[in-house]
Order: C-alpha cells, then structure tokens, then sequence
C-alpha cells in the first residue's frame, strides 16, 4: 500500500472512531430554564437547544482532541513506514485510549440538560453512541480493521440531525 493510502487508511480508521464526537463550540451565556432538582443535587440549568449544541460540540472537540493527540505516534509511524500499523496496536488504542475518552464523553454530554422538549431526542443519541461504544468494547479487533462498520453511524446522523455538527462528523 501507498505511504498516502496508508496514512489515508489510518486517519480514516481514527476519524471512524472519533466519530462519536468532534468539532467546535465553546461556551455560552446561561439563559436556560432550570430543571427539577434530582435526590442527586441542586435543580440543573435547562439549556436552549443552541447552547445545548454549543456546550455539546465543545465536549466532542475536546474528546476528539484528545484522541488525535494520542494518536500522534501511530500516525507518525504510518507516514514513515507507509503501511498500517498492526491490528493488535490499533486495537490496543481503541481499547487503552478511544474508547475510554468516549466513555468520559458520555458522561459529560449525559451532564447537560437538553430543552425538555429534545430529551428524548437527546436520550436517544446519547444511547446510540453508548450502544456503539458498547459495541466496540465487544470486539475491539474487529473495529481496529478499516473494513469494520461504523458503530458510530447512527449516533452521527442522530448528532448532525439534530444539529450537532462537531458530534457527527
């Protein structure tokens, strides 16, 4: 394989796992609803559905960030060697490094509180991108392979449906 198909083939492979999340945003002014209090803590701020993507978008640039950071090493020996690194180490990245980002980002999209009107939308996303973590927990050297389906696929179009740019791209 080509140095750039190999490269090509890893970033692909990377971007697919980072799919769950990754773009831009950052935050913004407060003018959300409050929500009722939980036996957990103090009532949430209900966000509006743009400062819901807003914050939203954040976390998954943050996440995605992370793991391209992380991933620095393993593109560089693709881009010196030319070929895709082995199975094993991708799928030790997914397993050490990719997913437990993802599921830190669950957790902290799972902290905001969506317009009551989008919450199931929202449940139903973030279930989506839990289920697909989920799902490459399972196997995770089936989906250290370029030629694995996305997990991630519904949970991006979910993201982007709802207009979640940076979490579904």
């Amino acid at each position: 394989m080509k140095r750039n198909a190999a490269a090509a083939v890893l970033t692909m492979l990377v971007a697919a796992l980072a799919a769950g999340c990754g773009g831009s945003g950052g935050a913004g002014k407060s003018t959300g609803t409050v929500a009722p209090a939980t036996a957990a803590g103090p009532p949430a701020v209900r966000l509006t559905k743009t400062q819901f993507i807003f914050k939203a978008n954040d976390i998954c640039l943050g996440t995605s960030n992370q793991i391209a950071k992380a991933a620095s090493k393993i593109r560089a020996q693709t881009k010196k060697t030319g070929k895709l690194p082995p199975t094993p180490q991708v799928a030790q990245f997914l397993e050490h490094t990719s997913l437990p980002a993802y599921d830190a980002m669950v957790d902290k999209l799972r902290d905001l509180t969506p317009p009551k009107r989008d919450e199931k939308t929202i449940d139903a996303y973030i279930a989506s991108l839990a289920g697909a973590i989920d799902t490459a927990k399972a196997n995770p050297v089936k989906y250290s392979s370029a030629s694995a389906a996305d997990p991630f696929a519904d949970a991006n179009a979910r993201a982007v449906k709802y207009g979640m740019k940076a979490c579904g791209s």
